[in-house]
């Protein structure tokens, strides 16, 4: 099959999606049967049908035959491949679904031949009477739910096939740089369509060539506030041991710092300098949910360290991870998986643009809270990453500055991380630490309780390691969260994914999502069937 082929076989089965999800919201609009949870059933799928008419238009464009020249007919065949494969997974999926409702009321539903027949629009598909018989089949709210989650996982997958193609453009064209080599077409087209925007393409690209710090053309704002004033005056709500929630007139500020090296005057060093504010510069770009990340307004030095500033919503106050692990009680399944799987997802969405976090731990994962709401549940589905004082792009000098030898941190930490490391920090060692969290969720206990003296008399990284991966393999955990929850949790604290080279600390992004992600996409697809 020719690329031309692919290009117009991928184009109407992307259609044939497209007509299947307007179905399924039309069905919604017109559904009486759920009670007060209908609007925001209704908003989350029109929702994710609206990124997949993104997603479309930004591979193939806006004709009604796929426009040569996008996306998708300038990606390498092996990436048209994998996204003609999802889409057909998609398009087979949501068929499936439909027929479930023809099959009850023997209403006919177009097939991909009808698709190709452009004197027929799948406009002319919804009408009143099969609306009417898509009822039945969202009469339960999980049923809905379930669709809002399955287009929320193709939608990301899709996403996921272009920027790793955006990727390898990207880091292509930085080792041609020096040969005069421009910019690439795939990206000039990206960086032109709107819908890429919308998306967060552009967002990702631009993260991607702030981590690349020797990328030519890539311009910083300087982020320093040197007019401390308003913070020194401000209201202090909250205070923990390296961060302060204070209120400025109506504004809530979370304010988060970072030790670095200082020169003889206490001022940081140039580097520790540049190295904060292209951090504070990842920090302050406007992301997509997916990262789980506050916008940083601006940092300043106070007390020989960097303060990052977070606006967070007013009237919120926030709890951690650790603070739920070992006050609240223990939430449902279904919500467990889902922080891990967004945690999961966060912390690869990171690594995507070559950054990596270095203290990834439970008390670096809050949670905001409206304190006018009676509702005190943690919104499990909304955790955000914070603990940035070590993160660093994934190309760049390791180092920490007063390095604590503490316990409940560094049974986080790989053993190559405990004390004076004994290798640079990568992409592995991010990895093991979303393992101890994500054994954490899973018996919902903070680990260093799993020990009976919480670790105190263990002297070496390995020794944790060794236990931690035994807590693993205990048939609490499977009980708990399933044998395919334990053994991606293994998979973290073992290093041992396929194509993985752990003497390198490599493994390929699209390994760990298809190894962690995917499976809890699975697992959480599982309770709205």
């Amino acid at each position: 099959m020719s690329g031309i082929e692919i290009a117009g076989f991928a184009w109407g089965v992307a259609v044939a999606v497209e007509g299947l999800i307007e179905t399924l919201v039309e069905g919604i609009k017109h559904t009486t049967q759920f009670g007060s949870g209908i609007e925001r059933a209704r908003l989350a799928l029109s929702l994710e049908a609206t990124s997949f008419r993104s997603i479309k238009r930004v591979l193939f464009g806006t004709a009604d035959s796929p426009t040569p020249g996008r996306l998708f007919s300038l990606s390498d065949l092996q990436t048209q491949i994998d996204l003609l494969n999802v889409l057909r997974l998609l398009n087979e999926t949501l068929e499936s679904k439909y027929c479930l409702v023809t099959s009850k009321y023997n209403a006919s539903r177009p097939s991909l031949l009808t698709v190709f027949d452009n004197s027929i629009a799948f406009g002319s598909y919804h009408n009143v009477s099969l609306v009417r018989k898509l009822r039945w089949g969202f009469s339960e709210k999980a049923k809905t739910e379930g669709a809002v989650q399955e287009l929320r996982i193709w939608n990301e997958r899709l996403l996921r096939i272009i920027q790793s193609q955006m990727v390898d453009q990207q880091l292509s064209g930085q080792i041609h740089a020096n040969s005069g080599r421009r910019t690439s077409h795939y990206l000039q087209i990206l960086q032109q369509t709107e819908d890429a925007a919308t998306l967060g393409l552009i967002t990702d690209m631009r993260l991607l060539n702030l981590s690349l710090s020797d990328t030519p053309g890539v311009a910083m704002v300087d982020l320093e506030q040197r007019d401390k004033k308003r913070y020194n005056t401000a209201q202090l709500i909250s205070t923990s041991e390296n961060r302060r929630l204070v209120r400025i007139a109506n504004s809530y500020i979370l304010i988060e710092h970072k030790p670095f090296f200082s020169d003889q005057e206490g001022r940081p060093s140039q580097v520790s300098w540049e190295r904060a504010n292209q951090l504070a510069n990842i920090l302050h770009e406007d992301k997509p949910e997916r990262y789980c990340s506050l916008s940083c307004l601006e940092f300043f030095v106070e007390d020989g360290q960097f303060a990052f500033c977070f606006n967070i919503p007013s009237q919120h106050e926030y709890r951690t991870l650790s603070q739920l692990l070992s006050q609240s009680k223990v939430p449902a399944l279904e919500s467990r998986f889902i922080l891990a799987r967004e945690l999961s997802a966060a912390l690869s969405q990171f690594h995507t643009v070559k950054w990596i976090h270095k203290s990834f731990r439970s008390n670096n994962i809050l949670f905001f809270q409206d304190t006018q709401s009676k509702d005190t549940t943690p919104s499990f589905h909304r955790p955000y990453l914070f603990g940035w004082e070590y993160a660093r792009p994934e190309s760049g000098f390791s180092s920490r500055v007063d390095e604590k030898d503490d316990i409940e941190e560094n049974v986080y930490r790989h053993p190559e991380q405990w004390g004076l490391p004994t290798s640079s920090f990568n992409r592995l060692h991010d990895i093991y630490s979303l393992g101890v969290v994500l054994l954490e969720i899973g018996l919902w206990k903070p680990v260093i309780s799993l020990h009976r003296w919480g670790f105190k008399n263990v002297g070496l990284g390995s020794e944790v390691k060794d236990y931690l991966i035994e807590s693993a393999r205990h048939q609490r955990l499977r009980a708990a969260m399933g044998e395919r929850y334990q053994n991606l949790v293994l998979s973290c604290l073992q290093g041992s994914f396929e194509f993985c080279d752990p003497t390198m600390g490599t493994v390929a992004v699209e390994t760990f999502k298809k190894e962690v992600i995917d499976v809890l996409d699975s697992i959480i697809r599982g309770f709205f069937q």
